[in-house]
């Protein structure tokens, strides 16, 4: 038998090297063929945007993601390393860390993800501890290997990281390795001991000294002096050194193959891809197939494939693929049949479902159904809940929750759910680990939603994992019983940000106004350090202001008169307060009023400061009220700096003489500042407004003054706006389309003002020696589009008539 096993190795090393000279000689040739035509920038743009949205988005598949990461690794562009280190340090984005991760440990990467990846091995979620571990292991130039060691070695470090460590290590062959798990033998803790020996049995295929540590340790004694060959050849297995040699030379191969199809996928024409997917899915070796999963995936859902009879058999083989000799196989094709939107593909899952016995496959494909919310699965992912193991008891849990979600349960299946979920959760909530499916069965409470269900998610509010809590305030959030409110209030406080963040959502979306104090004070700097929990805690706050009562909003008004940094969230507490009051208390209302305006002025807002204070005014002066004349001030000078043309007819409002001429001083130093900014069109529209609404308050010199001004700025105007036009005439004909086009655009959104500034560069381009016809063309294409009554142009009549009809345009216009 174990001869057998080194053969098997040995033919797929024979078998694979055929395949990647092939590709390596067919992709090299298509991307000769292809140079200058795909690779261009914005190409590689487009392909990486695409690559890290589909990291990014939560409903794609583990699959998907991995070959995302997996062709974002193989770029070496800079923003395709950002990209993947920003993956590895979100932990709000779990499986894209998973992802990443997965991908470094396959091929390597930069050395500037070994502290994320760090991060993630001694951080609190337990799921990405395993795939950053592997991923650590790729880096043997940056003294990796020695941390992960002394780590494992770490009696005070958490057992749960030091386990993973030592199962990650037992893969690399090493002296040094060794010493650690024989080192590891003695330590106090039963678990770490038998670890380590089992990982010692797996990494040397010595069975004889089975859990005890004597013999481990007298075996290391007398080889760890040795040269590495020496102890090799020392080793009791001479089966088990050729078959650890077979086995990495065979994974460095089957991951060259899988580069070299992808680029061979990438160099083919777009036409072609599809049946050369099909024939690398038909391949007999499996690995083959394996990798031409992952090529059928893009081929399906980069939606190039036309022919219908052409996705229809691609998508066809995959189904097929269900049945595959190799699990790995299996469980690649369901992923992908998850996503299809094959009309068989439910029905394929399903029957594989019954026959299947692989457990990686068995969660792969029940992970499908749930994608696809297929309702006659719903007894399998039940039952696969009771099921000993915790991935697959995960799998049927993850199924339920996405079928029930879409399918309401029935009173008989609402019940068998509540029993299945409550029994294997029980056998789980005291334990350490189990995480990932404390969560999973979690998350399917909170869909299936039954009372019954309550009490135990209660309790998981208080689990010791962040995980779980997380989990068990969304499971609340959608069971939503009385009391909840209550018992999320704490969770607002607590350690990890996503707990803190969800249980404020969730307080949010069930009123929590008695909460409304906790939640506010997760706004505060000094006491929640993170921006995003503090805008969170803003954003529910102001959703249950919006609705509260008026003394709530009062209260809140003056807690926050202290805080500067809340200077938005003041003034939307009194716009709330505002319109709460109405013309209840009208007094109470205007002096609100008042010092919103004064607040929204202080923001830089003085447009909607003007429109509050303008309101305020009407309502004193209609009342006869002193207070109007100190409103007005404040009312003109927001006008003023909101450069509002209505100011004229505010100024008119005022019978003091002394007042007008503060105002009309105030009108000509805010002229003078949009000047000094060129600002010419605002200042001109100003200076006119005066003109037309106050004829009668200014005096003879203050008419021509203004006058003045305004025929200043318009011919100011006019300069800047030819200036301009012949830059983006210049613009108009030039090499590059997409300046061409935003030319045109800006020529347009300039109206009228463009018109006269075109007329003379037509004209300059007709009286030009000799004409320059392409900037007249190009002039004549915009004018069409904003003075279009300009006709009668013929672009062959002489050089004198075309200038004829460019005058009489202009005396027109």
């Amino acid at each position: 038998m174990a001869d057998e096993r080194v053969m098997r190795l040995k033919t797929l090393t024979t078998r694979m090297l055929p395949w990647l000279l092939t590709i390596a000689a067919v992709g090299a040739g298509q991307v000769a063929a292809q140079n200058g035509q795909d690779d261009t920038e914005d190409v590689e743009q487009t392909e990486l945007r695409t690559l890290i949205g589909q990291l990014a988005d939560p409903q794609r598949s583990a699959t998907t993601k991995l070959e995302a990461a997996t062709l974002l690794l193989n770029r070496s562009h800079p923003a395709a390393i950002n990209a993947l280190g920003g993956f590895l340090a979100d932990p709000a984005n779990r499986p894209a860390q998973i992802a990443v991760a997965e991908a470094i440990a396959a091929q390597g990467g930069d050395d500037t993800f070994v502290e994320p990846l760090m991060a993630m091995l001694t951080g609190a979620d337990p799921t990405v501890r395993p795939p950053a571990a592997r991923a650590l292991l790729t880096y043997k130039d940056y003294g990796v290997t020695g941390r992960l060691m002394e780590m494992a070695l770490d009696r005070e470090a958490d057992n749960e990281i030091r386990l993973v460590l030592i199962e990650t290590l037992s893969s690399l062959v090493d002296k040094e390795v060794v010493d650690t798990l024989v080192q590891l033998t003695d330590d106090p803790d039963q678990t770490i001991r038998d670890a380590s020996m089992e990982a010692l049995a797996r990494l040397t295929d010595i069975r004889a000294f089975g859990n005890d540590p004597a013999q481990w340790q007298q075996w290391w004694a007398r080889n760890q002096n040795k040269a590495r060959s020496e102890w090799l050849s020392d080793l009791a297995d001479s089966l088990a050194r050729s078959k650890l040699q077979l086995e990495e030379h065979n994974e460095q191969l089957r991951t060259r193959l899988d580069e070299a199809l992808q680029d061979y996928y990438k160099a083919l024409p777009q036409a072609d891809r599809p049946a050369a997917v099909v024939r690398l899915l038909k391949d007999s070796m499996a690995d083959v197939r394996l990798s031409a999963i992952g090529l059928a995936s893009r081929a399906l859902f980069e939606n190039t494939i036309t022919d219908e009879a052409v996705r229809d058999e691609l998508t066809g083989l995959v189904l097929s693929l269900l049945a595959d000799e190799d699990f790995r196989v299996r469980q690649a094709s369901a992923l992908l049949a998850a996503s299809t939107d094959d009309e068989q593909a439910g029905p394929a899952l399903l029957e594989r479902l019954t026959v299947e016995e692989t457990p990686q496959v068995l969660q792969a494909v029940l992970t499908a159904l749930g994608q696809r919310r297929e309702p006659a699965a719903l007894d399998a992912a039940m039952e696969a809940i009771t099921s000993d193991s915790d991935a697959l008891s995960a799998a049927g849990a993850w199924a339920l929750g996405r079928i029930a979600d879409r399918h309401p349960l029935d009173n008989q299946q609402a019940t068998r759910a509540v029993d299945v979920l409550l029994q294997r959760y029980g056998g789980v909530e005291t334990t350490d680990n189990s995480v990932e499916l404390r969560e999973a069965l979690l998350a399917a409470m909170g869909v299936v939603a039954q009372p019954a269900l309550t009490e135990t998610v209660h309790r998981a509010l208080q689990d010791t994992h962040a995980a779980v809590r997380l989990a068990a305030v969304h499971a609340m959030r959608k069971l939503s019983p009385d009391g909840s409110a209550d018992l999320l209030e704490p969770l607002v406080d607590d350690a990890d940000r996503g707990v803190r963040r969800a249980a404020i959502l969730a307080l949010g979306a069930m009123g929590g106004g008695d909460q409304l104090q906790a939640i506010l004070r997760r706004t505060r700097p000094e006491v929640e350090s993170d921006a995003d929990v503090r805008q969170q805690a803003w954003d529910v706050a102001m959703g249950i202001l919006a609705t509260s009562e008026i003394e709530v909003l009062k209260a809140v008004l003056a807690e926050l008169a202290d805080r500067p940094d809340a200077a938005d969230q003041q003034i939307r507490v009194m716009q709330m307060l505002a319109g709460a009051l109405g013309s209840a208390d009208g007094d109470e209302l205007r002096v609100l009023q008042r010092r919103l305006g004064a607040a929204l002025m202080t923001a830089s807002r003085p447009a909607e400061a003007a429109a509050v204070l303008g309101e305020v005014y009407l309502a004193l002066a209609t009342d006869g009220d002193s207070r109007a004349d100190e409103v007005w001030r404040d009312w003109v000078a927001a006008l003023l700096a909101a450069a509002d043309p209505t100011v004229a007819e505010a100024m008119d409002e005022t019978e003091s003489l002394d007042e007008f001429n503060n105002a009309l001083a105030a009108f000509h130093e805010r002229l003078a500042g949009l000047e000094q900014d060129e600002q010419y069109a605002t200042a001109a529209m100003l200076a006119g407004a005066a003109l037309a609404n106050l004829p009668h308050r200014l005096t003879i010199d203050d008419r021509e003054a203004l006058q003045a001004i305004r025929d200043r700025l318009a011919q100011k105007l006019y300069e800047a706006d030819r200036s301009e036009v012949a830059r983006l005439v210049e613009l108009l004909i030039g090499d590059d389309e997409a300046d061409r086009r935003s030319a045109a655009a800006d020529i347009q959104a300039m109206g009228d003002r463009a018109v006269g500034p075109l007329l003379d560069e037509l004209q300059n381009a007709v009286a030009a020696e000799p004409p320059e016809e392409e900037t007249e063309r190009a002039i004549l294409g915009v004018l069409r589009q904003v003075a279009p009554s300009l006709t009668q142009y013929d672009p062959t009549i002489d050089q004198q008539e075309k200038i004829r009809i460019i005058e009489s345009w202009r005396s027109e216009s």
